[in-house]
C-alpha cells in the first residue's frame, strides 16, 4: 500500500483484499451524514413556516391596536374639546359679568333710550386669542311678573323696571350654548312723573309668545297722528315701552313682514288706549307670523249638450257635377258648383277667468267679518292661525259661501306653515247662436253673481274657435255677458244661469245679436 500525501487519498492495490471500513449508521439505518441533512431540511420547513406566522401575528396586532387606538383618538380629542370649552365659558361668564357691571354704571336715562328704542350694544373683546361677542339689550319689565310694565289690555300696572342682559358668543361653539347674564335695574327716584303716564305695548302671537322685532309706533293723543313714540322695537319679552306720555287716549300701531293680526291685517293696531297720570298702562296686541294659504282652482266635470257645435259655413264655387263625401267629422256636399264644408267640433276643456276669481275668506268661529280679496290675488293669502280654521271660497256674495248649502268642511292652518288651498267652482256648457248666422270667436267676457252689488264680477274668461266653451263658476247665481263673430259682425247677449247650489247645471244657451 503506498500513500499520496499531497492529495491525502488512500489507494489500494490490485492484491489488497481488505475491503473499505463502512461508514456509521443510525438505528434508523441512515448515515449520520444523511441524518444531519433530513434536520436541516426539517429546520429549514419550520424556519419558513415560522417567517408566515409570525407575518400574520404582526398584521394582527396591528389591526387591534388601529381598533383601539381610534376611540381613544376620538375620546382624547373630545376632552380637548371639552376642556376649550369649558374655558371659553368661564372666560364668557367673566366678560358677562363685566359688561352687567358696566351696565350698572351707566346713567339710567341712557339704558332707558335703550329700551325704548330696542336696540343692542355690541362689543367684541379678544381674550387668549379668541374674539369674544357680547351684546347688550334692555327692555322694560313689570317688577312683579317680568314682564310688560302694565298688565295688558287698559289694566293699571306697577312701575316698570329695566331688565338688562348681555349674552355672550364665541367662535367655534358647535351645540355650547351662549352665555346669559341678566340683572334688573330699578329706576332712580324721582324719575317718574306724577302728572305723565306710561304706556307698555306686549307683542304676542297666537301662541301667546313674545314678538321680538317688531316695530311699535304709538301716536296720539290730539290730535291722533301725532307721533308720540317710537318706532320702537320689541325685545326678547315682545315689549314695547312708552314713558313720560300727557294724559289722553292714543293709538299704537306694530310691523313686522311677514305678520298679521287677527284680521288678516299686515300691521296690529290698538285704538282708543286710555292713559291717565302717573299711571303705568299695558296694552296686548295680537301679531302672528301669518300662515301662507297658496290658492288653485278645481271644476267638476260640465254636463255637455248631446250635439256637436259646427264651424261656419265654408262656400267655395267650382266646376263639376253634384257629389256627396261623407267621413268622421266632415260632410261635403257639392250641388251645381257650389261646394258647402261643415265640420264639427267638440266641446274645449273648462276655462277660469283670466285674473282668477275673487276669494272671500272666514274663520269658521265667526270670530271676525269675513274679508274679500280682489282679483287678481297678490300671491298667498296670509291668514292668522285660528285654531278653528277657516271657511275659504271663490266670490264676494253671501251666495258664494260653501257654509250655505252645507259644502264646506274648515280648512285648518298653523303658525307662519304654508299650506296650500285648491277651491272649488262648478263646470257649465255654453252654446252660442244668433240670427245672423254661425257663431265664431265666442267669448264669455263676464260673470256677475245678481244677489249682491259689490266684489260680485269676474272675467274674461278665454275666447272659443267656434260658438262653444265651458266656463268654472262658484256657487250662487250668475249673469254672463258673452260676445261672438256672426256674417262678419260683432254681436253679443246676456244669459243669467240658474242657481248652482254644487250640482251640475243643464247646458245653457245663450244667443246673440
Amino acid at each position: 500500500m503506498t500513500s499520496d500525501v499531497g492529495t491525502s487519498a488512500v489507494f489500494f492495490s490490485r492484491g489488497d483484499t481488505a475491503e473499505p471500513p463502512e461508514r456509521p449508521k443510525g438505528p434508523d439505518g441512515r448515515s449520520p451524514g444523511a441524518v444531519r441533512r433530513g434536520r436541516r431540511r426539517a429546520l429549514l420547513s419550520r424556519e419558513a413556516g415560522g417567517d408566515g406566522f409570525a407575518i400574520l401575528e404582526v398584521v394582527i396586532a396591528f389591526t387591534m391596536l388601529i381598533i383601539i387606538l381610534i376611540p381613544a383618538a376620538a375620546l382624547f380629542a373630545n376632552v380637548i374639546k371639552m376642556s376649550a370649552n369649558s374655558r371659553d365659558r368661564v372666560v364668557a361668564g367673566n366678560l358677562a359679568a363685566q359688561q352687567i357691571d358696566v351696565g350698572r354704571a351707566t346713567s339710567f336715562g341712557t339704558l332707558a333710550a335703550q329700551a325704548d328704542s330696542g336696540s343692542l350694544q355690541t362689543t367684541t373683546p379678544k381674550e387668549g386669542g379668541i374674539t369674544y361677542k357680547v351684546v347688550q339689550s334692555a327692555a322694560w319689565v313689570n317688577e312683579s311678573t317680568n314682564a310688560c310694565g302694565g298688565t295688558g289690555n287698559g289694566s293699571p300696572g306697577t312701575q316698570p323696571i329695566l331688565a338688562m342682559t348681555e349674552t355672550v358668543t364665541w367662535p367655534n361653539m358647535s351645540s355650547t350654548f351662549p352665555i346669559v347674564a341678566q340683572t334688573d335695574i330699578a329706576p332712580p327716584a324721582g324719575y317718574y312723573s306724577s302728572s305723565l303716564g306710561n304706556l307698555a305695548i306686549k307683542v304676542e302671537d297666537s301662541n301667546l309668545a313674545a314678538v321680538v322685532g317688531a316695530s311699535v309706533t304709538i301716536t296720539g293723543p290730539s290730535p291722533a297722528t301725532t307721533v308720540a313714540a317710537g318706532p320702537i322695537t320689541t325685545g326678547a319679552t315682545g315689549c314695547a315701552f312708552a314713558a313720560f306720555l300727557a294724559p289722553g287716549a292714543y293709538t299704537a300701531t306694530a310691523s313686522l313682514p311677514g305678520y298679521v293680526d287677527m284680521n288678516e291685517n299686515t300691521t296690529a293696531t290698538k285704538a282708543n288706549m286710555a292713559l291717565g297720570a302717573g299711571s303705568t298702562v299695558g296694552w296686548t296686541l295680537n301679531y302672528a307670523p301669518a300662515a301662507q294659504v297658496p290658492i288653485s282652482y278645481q271644476s267638476t266635470a260640465p254636463v255637455l249638450p248631446t250635439t256637436t257645435t259646427t264651424l261656419p259655413t265654408t262656400t267655395t264655387t267650382v266646376a263639376g257635377p253634384t257629389t256627396t263625401t261623407t267621413s268622421t267629422s266632415t260632410t261635403t256636399t257639392t250641388l251645381g258648383g257650389t261646394t258647402t264644408t261643415t265640420t264639427t267640433v267638440p266641446f274645449g276643456t273648462i276655462t277660469y277667468p283670466t285674473n282668477g276669481y275673487q276669494v272671500t275668506v272666514n274663520d269658521t268661529a265667526y270670530l271676525t267679518a269675513p274679508v274679500t280679496y280682489a282679483a287678481p290675488l297678490a300671491g298667498a293669502l296670509q291668514l292668522w292661525p285660528y285654531a278653528n280654521g277657516y271657511d275659504i271660497y271663490p266670490g264676494g256674495c253671501a251666495d258664494n259661501d260653501p257654509a250655505t248649502y252645507s259644502l264646506y268642511a274648515p280648512f285648518s292652518v298653523s303658525q307662519g306653515v304654508t299650506s296650500p288651498d285648491t277651491l272649488q267652482v262648478y263646470g257649465v256648457a255654453i252654446t252660442a247662436s244668433s240670427a245672423l248666422g254661425p257663431v265664431t270667436s265666442m267669448q264669455v267676457v263676464s260673470a256677475t253673481d245678481v244677489t249682491c252689488s259689490t266684489n260680485n264680477s269676474f272675467g274674461p274668461f278665454a275666447s272659443a274657435a267656434g260658438n262653444t266653451t265651458v266656463i268654472g263658476v262658484p256657487l250662487g247665481t250668475f249673469s254672463l255677458h258673452v260676445t261672438g263673430i256672426a256674417n262678419g259682425q260683432a254681436v253679443s247677449g246676456n244669459v243669467t244661469l240658474p242657481l248652482e247650489n254644487g250640482t251640475a247645471l243643464s247646458p245653457q244657451t245663450v244667443t246673440l245679436s
